[in-house]
């Protein structure tokens, strides 16, 4: 291969390529690099992409030999995605406190219902984020034996006139880069009591 130009910081090798990520409604910057392969060094996530600033870099790929010394590797870069929600099928555990032999104990009716699954996207670290744990996690609703005949609430009861109740404590995860999701799973509030 012929080396032409100087490699000894990456360069820009083809056009962008744009796509759109269908799952999250958002767009992906791809492009090329090129360096000589001892002078290869990743770069941070956060990096800003050249094309438009509010995208930073998620992801590069393994570089590849081709050939005179240079290796070649793709990075990709993406904005924070906006918030979004899934419908899906879900079957609910309900719990009911009920009384069994003068006693109080904790039972559960299980329901197929229709969930909305909400996802928000948090870069980290900006603003209040400056590590993954300062995500707000929400915790769901849930009765707990604490010792025989005294049970407990955790998490917010959604309360009168309330639609949904969160089904699952939220979770935060890496979705690319230093973007974080956070899932929350919301279902029907029942329309029979059991909730104290």
């Amino acid at each position: 291969m012929k080396v032409d130009g100087i490699f000894t910081n990456p360069k820009q090798h083809g056009a962008w390529v744009t796509e759109v990520d269908e799952t999250v409604q958002s767009i992906r910057y791809r492009a090329i690099y090129r360096q000589f392969a001892v002078q290869f060094r990743r770069q941070p996530f956060g990096l800003v992409c050249p094309i438009n600033r509010s995208a930073t870099l998620v992801d590069e790929t393994n570089p590849r030999p081709v050939g005179g010394g240079i290796v070649e590797w793709e990075r990709i870069f993406a904005p924070v995605p906006p918030s979004r929600d899934e419908y899906e099928s879900f079957v609910m555990a309900y719990q009911i406190e009920q009384s069994v032999d003068g006693k109080n104990t904790i039972g559960e009716i299980a329901i197929p219902v229709t969930s909305r699954t909400h996802y928000d996207y948090f870069y980290v670290p900006s603003g209040l984020y400056s590590k993954p744990s300062n995500i707000p996690k929400l915790e769901a609703y849930k009765l707990i034996q604490y010792v025989p005949d005294v049970i407990i609430q955790r998490g917010a009861n959604p309360g009168p006139g309330a639609s949904e109740m969160l089904a699952e404590d939220s979770q935060v995860t890496r979705w690319m880069g230093n973007i974080y999701q956070r899932k929350e799973r919301y279902v029907p509030v029942p329309t029979f009591s059991v909730l104290t």
